[in-house]
């Protein structure tokens, strides 16, 4: 078994720093490289931090769809137990990025400088604990016991390609929403309506949010939990308990658990979507009516 700590040296900490590293480095351009009448000057933290995430999401989303498990990796021993308990080097890989960006990077610095006192963001940051956690799980550092010399018991790590990186794909044009958003940044956003073209690029970067949105965490997002993880998982639950293997009980019951909860989340962003949609054409249709 690979301890965590060695995990964390080797794997985690260079990815995450290389997140948070490249953060202070926009900073600085932002802030004191680039003309000061720009909206990068006035919010140089939040630049950074949105031009990052999309570079993150960007990739992720192509690991989820594109990446390949490296079979020389597995072990051979793990072929006896339910597929939702079987290593996966994408998976793991695809885990770990996104534990040492959160961990180590978006937590961090989002907690330092959003608004806490906002709902919407407060109810962000205890999504992406949550996450936190499943990563840690999906690594198997909550699943106690012996394990393989690569893989520490790991859980759910083959649908990590689809939860960590396919289901991201919304959140891709979400970084541009984000940026030019009056209440995240009145600098840009001021910034984007002297631009029409920033105005064209932020309007079509709202609507294509709001299809993939619906269609990835409103339509496929559920789908995934309802017909693959909770069946795979109350499946693999069974077996833990027939064939004695109870360090999986409490690593599947959490996942489970924060499975349903994480689509009752998303359920309520895509309502929340659904409403700005209804909002936008109801004031459309008003505006015709008046001209």
């Amino acid at each position: 078994m690979v301890p965590p700590a060695i995990v964390f040296f080797e794997s985690l900490l260079p990815y995450g720093l290389t997140c948070l590293g490249c953060h202070a480095v926009l900073w600085v351009i932002f802030r004191y490289l680039l003309p000061s009448s720009g909206p990068w000057h006035a919010a140089p933290n939040f630049t950074a931090h949105q031009t990052i995430a999309l570079f993150l999401m960007i990739q992720w989303t192509l690991n989820g769809f594109f990446g390949e498990d490296d079979e020389e990796d597995m072990n051979a021993s793990t072929n006896s137990l339910p597929v939702i308990l079987r290593p996966s080097s994408l998976g793991m890989k695809m885990a770990r990025r996104s534990m040492a960006a959160l961990w180590i990077w978006d937590i961090p610095v989002s907690m330092l400088t959003s608004d806490m006192s906002s709902a919407m963001d407060a109810l962000m940051h205890a999504h992406h604990l949550g996450m936190l956690l499943v990563t840690c799980i999906v690594m198997g550092w909550l699943t106690f016991g012996t394990a393989s010399e690569t893989y520490p018991n790991p859980v759910g790590a083959t649908l990590a390609p689809l939860f960590f990186g396919q289901v991201e794909l919304s959140s891709i044009p979400l970084q541009i929403v984000d940026l030019f958003h009056p209440k995240k940044s009145a600098a840009w956003h001021e910034y984007m309506l002297s631009r029409p073209m920033l105005v064209s690029i932020n309007d079509a970067c709202r609507q294509l949010f709001a299809l993939l949105f619906l269609a990835v965490r409103g339509i496929y997002f559920p789908f995934l939990v309802f017909t693959i993880v909770i069946p795979e998982f109350w499946d693999a639950l069974g077996w833990s308990m027939m064939e004695d293997q109870t360090k999986y009980v409490l690593p599947i019951v959490t996942i489970l658990t924060f499975s349903v909860a994480f689509t009752l989340l998303q359920m309520y962003w895509a309502v929340l979507v659904v409403n700005q949609i209804y909002k936008a054409m109801k004031g459309g249709g008003d505006k015709k009516k008046s001209g």
